[in-house]
């Protein structure tokens, strides 16, 4: 696989998780700049097996699991930029394939 379906791939199973907030404009740049940074990653390891993209979702799915408790936390209607990168702080490093 190359950068771009290991990135299409992510963003669709991001796309797919249930969510009770929506992105703004910000984060959701900011987002889709660190899951193309993740599919990057991915192909310069050369870790794009089955397992590798299971791998990736799980993590993305952790992703925004901290970015809600941050939303949350702070009191926000919307995932905000200061959610991506305060959940990213928080589970970096050891979140394969985002830190």
């Amino acid at each position: 696989m190359d950068v771009h379906e290991v990135n299409e791939w992510i963003l669709r199973s991001v796309r797919d998780l249930p969510s009770e907030a929506l992105l703004s404009k910000d984060s959701s740049v900011d987002l889709a700049t660190l899951i193309a940074q993740g599919a990057a990653t991915m192909v310069q390891e050369g870790r794009t097996a089955p397992d590798d993209l299971a791998q990736a979702e799980q993590n993305a799915a952790l992703l925004l699991a901290s970015m809600n408790d941050v939303r949350i936390a702070s009191g926000y209607e919307f995932f905000s930029e200061t959610t991506v990168a305060e959940a990213r702080s928080r589970l970096c490093p050891g979140l394969w394939p985002f830190c």
